[in-house]
Parts: C-alpha cells; sequence; structure tokens
C-alpha cells in the first residue's frame, strides 16, 4: 500500500512525498519476516528516485519513500512495482496512486435534490443531496474532500462535510430543508478557507404536502364558466 501523510491512500498531489508500505508473504499468504535483500528496490512510473526499504518490525513490513515532481497533472497515474530478488513482479503489484488537482472557488454546486424526491425539491425539514462539480480556473477537475469547508445555508441545518465521489471530479454533501413550505432556501458551497463559491447561492425550494382538503373545480375551456359547459365542449 502507498500513502502520502497530506492526503488519503492512493491519491496524492504533484510535489508530495508518498510512503509505502511492502508486506512480506510466504506461499501461504501468511505474513513473514524476511531481509530487505530479498527484495530489488522498487520502481515508479513516472521514474522517481525510491528510499531504501526499512523495517522497525524485524522484516514484517518494510517502507520506502518517494518525492513526486510539480509536473504531474491531475489524474495522472503513478504505478509502483515490487520485486523479488529474482525480478519476480508481486502478485499484487503493481500498486498505483492517482494525482488529484488543486479545485479553487471556481467549483460549482450542480444540483441539490432531496433524498426522498429524487427532485430539485423538497419536503419541509427533509434531507437534501447537494452535487460540487470540482473546478479550477481551467475548468474540471479532481480534489479530496478536505479541499472544501462546510457549506453555508442561513436557513439550512445538519450540513456535512463534503465527501469524494467516483474519480473526485466531484463531490457531495448532506443538508436538512428548513421547515418552511413554499419558500426557497440559499446552500453556498465553500472552499477549505471558506471561501465562497464565484456561482453565489444555490437556491432550492421546500414544497408543502396535499392533504384531503385539496380542492378540485372544472370549466368550459370556450366561455370560461365553471361548473357550466355546451354539449361537445
Amino acid at each position: 500500500a502507498c500513502t502520502v501523510s497530506t492526503t488519503p491512500q492512493s491519491y496524492i498531489r504533484a510535489g508530495h512525498s508518498v510512503t509505502c508500505v511492502l508486506t512480506p508473504l510466504d506461499s501461504n499468504v501468511a505474513a513473514t519476516p524476511v531481509f530487505a535483500s530479498d527484495f530489488l528496490a522498487p520502481s515508479t512510473s513516472p521514474y522517481f528516485p525510491t528510499t531504501s526499504l526499512v523495517t522497525s518490525n524485524l522484516g514484517y513490513t518494510f517502507s520506502f519513500d518517494f518525492t513526486t515532481t510539480t509536473n504531474l497533472t491531475a489524474r495522472q497515474a503513478v504505478i509502483v512495482t515490487g520485486s523479488l530478488a529474482n525480478s519476480s513482479t508481486f502478485t499484487s503489484s503493481p500498486a498505483t496512486v492517482t494525482v488529484v488537482g488543486h479545485p479553487t472557488a471556481n467549483s460549482t454546486i450542480t444540483t441539490c435534490v432531496g433524498q426522498a424526491t429524487g427532485q430539485q425539491f423538497v419536503y419541509p425539514g427533509g434531507a437534501v443531496l447537494c452535487t460540487i462539480s470540482v473546478q479550477d480556473a481551467s475548468g474540471n477537475t479532481t480534489g479530496l474532500g478536505d479541499d472544501f469547508g462546510v457549506a453555508r445555508s442561513p436557513s439550512g441545518s445538519n450540513i456535512g462535510a463534503p465527501f469524494a465521489i467516483g474519480d473526485n471530479s466531484q463531490m457531495q454533501f448532506v443538508l436538512s430543508a428548513p421547515s418552511t413550505a413554499n419558500s426557497y432556501f440559499a446552500i453556498t458551497g465553500r472552499m477549505a478557507d471558506l471561501t465562497p463559491f464565484y456561482q453565489g447561492a444555490y437556491n432550492m425550494l421546500v414544497v408543502g404536502s396535499a392533504t384531503t382538503r385539496s380542492t378540485l373545480y372544472c370549466y368550459s375551456t370556450r366561455s370560461g364558466r365553471v361548473g357550466v359547459v355546451r354539449t361537445g365542449d
């Protein structure tokens, strides 16, 4: 597995250092202690120099580091391959880490839907699911949930932190609608430093619930008179 301290596992930023952990397993897929000399130096593509294998638990696991360059682009994969001393690659190798971009307040809330309705309206107090398109100044990019702050909604409540979905080009978050029907409420996306999205507020309609006290009437489309109609109208 490869991790970087500033991002979740399997995602990295260009220019950041990456730590990988190698776990020796025997033919029964059981952990076993070995020597660093049982392995070749790990390789990466694109190429980055890796540090020597080091162990802190008598050979049950080994770790090594490498530092990426700043010219990597969002969605680019860095492939890490491990091999035995006889050049046989691990059956679980290679490991892949993916570069994510640097989102800005160009990001937008593309849609908010009621979780009960699946539509762009919600019942009073209902749960709302909002989707963010991750953007930078050049257009769509990828990012991490930590790049975004909690959205602002003066009349909404229980606003959750954004989380990544798919290939990290979108984020989602949930909140609760206000309890007042027949009104719109505003939702403003924000970056981690609380800079609001340039798009401004996204407005969502809170609708009421119909009851048996609803009314019905019919009228002639020709005369417009209620309750009176000619044959054939």
